[in-house]
This record gives C-alpha cells, sequence and structure tokens, in this order.
C-alpha cells in the first residue's frame, strides 16, 4: 500500500511539473538568443579599395561562430545575406547620405521561418558581385561608397564598413 501510494504521489508531481513548464515547448524550434558580441565573427571584403568607373566589385563576407556554445537564430524569409552600399558616410536620409545599392533589392525570396543553430566553429562564405551601378541601373558616380554585409537573422549580424573608391 505505501508503495502504491509513493508511486501515485511520484506521477501527481510529475505531471504537474509537466503541466506547469509553460516555457518548454515539445517540439518547438530553440528562440532567437541575445547576441553574445563575440561569438560571431563577420568581416567583408571586395578585391580592390580603388575602382574606374565601369569595373564591378566583388564582395565576399566571411562568417564564422567563434563562441563556445551553439547560437539560434532566426530567419524570416529564405534570405540568408545581404550587402548593402551607400555614399561614403551614410547613416541616414539625408540628401546626399543615401543607399545606392542592396544586393536583395529585385530578388524574390520564400517567405518561411527559419530557426537556425550555429554550432561552434560553424563558418559560411557569402559572395557577389556589385557592378557599380545604382539601384535605378545607373553608373554610381566618382567617390567614396561604404559597403556592409550582415546576416539577416535576429539578431542581426553586420560588418564593419568597408569603403571603395570610384575614380574616373
Amino acid at each position: 500500500m505505501r508503495v502504491a501510494a509513493n508511486l501515485a504521489l511520484l506521477c501527481l508531481a510529475l505531471l504537474l511539473g509537466a503541466c506547469s513548464a509553460r516555457d518548454s515547448k515539445v517540439g518547438q524550434p530553440p528562440r532567437p538568443e541575445k547576441r553574445e558580441e563575440t561569438a560571431m565573427q563577420i568581416e567583408l571584403h571586395t578585391d580592390s579599395k580603388r575602382y574606374h568607373l565601369g569595373e564591378t566589385v566583388e564582395l565576399m563576407l566571411v562568417c564564422r561562430h567563434e563562441g563556445e556554445q551553439p547560437l539560434n537564430v532566426l530567419f524570416r524569409t529564405g534570405q540568408t545575406y545581404d550587402f548593402i552600399v551607400r555614399r561614403a558616410g551614410a547613416a541616414g536620409p539625408e540628401p546626399g547620405r543615401r543607399e545606392v545599392w542592396r544586393w536583395s533589392r529585385g530578388h524574390v525570396f520564400t517567405m518561411a521561418l527559419r530557426h537556425m543553430t550555429f554550432e561552434p566553429g560553424w563558418s559560411a562564405v557569402y559572395e557577389e558581385t556589385w557592378d557599380g551601378k545604382d539601384a535605378d541601373g545607373n553608373q554610381a558616380p566618382g567617390g567614396k561608397y561604404e559597403i556592409i554585409g550582415e546576416l539577416v537573422c535576429e539578431p542581426a549580424f553586420k560588418s564593419e564598413p568597408v569603403t571603395v573608391e570610384f575614380v574616373k
């Protein structure tokens, strides 16, 4: 009798514990984690720092998870990365400081939530080419441009800007 009562209490405790654990959803993907500042290294490289008008810019985004723990992220679409080009010093919508080109503009991505876990040591390289033209297809004028590469997940990870110059 005593064994049956203890077994019944144990089952009741397990049942109550399972019912009250609202945060642990079985079958749910892991939630995006708060950004670990030094865990994800994002570096943008270009094939040169100086170009003549009409030349293309080869872009390479190198991503490495250098943390010691897995990092859970959320992608809201099928897009994984992007490259953004702005006039040098561009930080907002002021005249002369606008976005010139964005790799993803004009692309169509699936509308699907994607949960990913970056294990320690994970790395990826994404490469694209900027043809030196603005979003309307016009040759970008001579001058300096800042280029940023990013992983478009939550939390987001962006490279430091790389400055390139177009000369005549």
